[in-house]
């Protein structure tokens, strides 16, 4: 073996392995000096139109993609997991429990009493994040969640707890949906470009205050069966009384309509003190449970 040559091979190698490994690291440095640039016009364009951000943006996720979630059946867990209270069942996705006693919700301590009534007493408790108040009927309104972003399905709320006139809860209506990734990764935008869309569109004009930013997965569409395909959006809200959803993906953008915009102005607002509205009864559920199922 020509041991010279090989030599010679080997450290000719390594220049070529390390040149291109150099190469890559200008490459990141500039691209983030470029995003680094960008960001800073971008937030001279929001000051040159008196623009304002009044909340704190969402972390940046730099990858994404659709979700597809599907209705199933109420899993045998969730019926083992109640302890002696009455079980209806409305259809076979989903399961309404009567508790035996309310469970106290203090109106000075309202949201810990709920985040503790999640965890003790609801199936998979942690997967469910507050939606809305509605203090016609008295009941506060939960969806899923996804990696930690909430999945908005506009035909039916995932998990709705039902008070009483001292605003305790009775009884809770839960259903069940199955989420799984759908197609390829995709680069996401970011809050601030997602932002920008809506300035580009003149959505966004002088003055403006955009007083909300989540990111969340909706459906343009409505379900096919029992499935719902589901983008990421952000949904963003202006001088708290407009809301538009930019999709991360591709940018498009979709103004609610106006009982959209109704809903959404109490959509992940904390419930705090709820005004109570006393009624002589109160419906348990706003379902008709059309029969009883033994389980144990």
């Amino acid at each position: 073996m020509d041991w010279s040559k090989t030599k010679t091979i080997f450290i000719v190698t390594f220049l070529l392995l390390n040149s291109f490994l150099v190469y890559q690291l200008i490459q990141k440095q500039n691209a983030s000096e470029l995003n680094v640039r960008a960001e800073m016009t971008l937030q001279q364009r929001f000051e040159d139109n008196n623009i304002r951000i009044t909340e704190n943006l969402p972390d940046e996720i730099n990858e994404g993609r659709h979700i597809v979630g599907k209705r199933t059946p109420v899993p045998q867990e969730a019926i083992d997991a109640v302890d002696e209270e009455e079980i209806l069942f409305p259809d076979e996705h989903a399961m309404g429990v009567v508790l035996d006693e309310p469970y106290s919700i203090s109106n000075d301590n309202v949201n810990e009493d709920i985040g503790s009534f999640l965890e003790s007493e609801i199936y998979n408790g942690e997967q469910y994040r507050f939606a809305s108040w509605d203090q016609e009927n008295q009941n506060l309104v939960f969806y899923q969640t996804y990696q930690g972003s909430t999945v908005y399905t506009d035909q039916e709320e995932q998990l709705v707890l039902f008070l009483n006139d001292e605003g305790d809860v009775t009884s809770y209506l839960q259903s069940f949906l199955e989420v799984e990734e759908h197609g390829r990764k995709r680069e996401l935008l970011s809050p601030l470009k997602a932002i920008e869309s809506l300035l580009n569109e003149q959505l966004l004009t002088f003055n403006s205050v955009v007083s909300q930013v989540e990111l969340g997965y909706y459906s343009y569409f409505s379900p096919l069966g029992e499935s719902q395909v589901f983008a990421p959006m952000y949904r963003i809200e202006i001088d708290e009384e407009s809301f538009y959803l930019v999709n991360a993906i591709d940018g498009g953008i979709q103004e609610l309509t106006d009982s959209a915009t109704r809903r959404m102005k109490i959509l992940v607002k904390s419930p705090g003190k709820m005004k109570r509205n006393k009624r002589s009864e109160y419906n348990v559920f706003k379902v008709q449970c059309t029969s009883k199922r033994e389980y144990r």
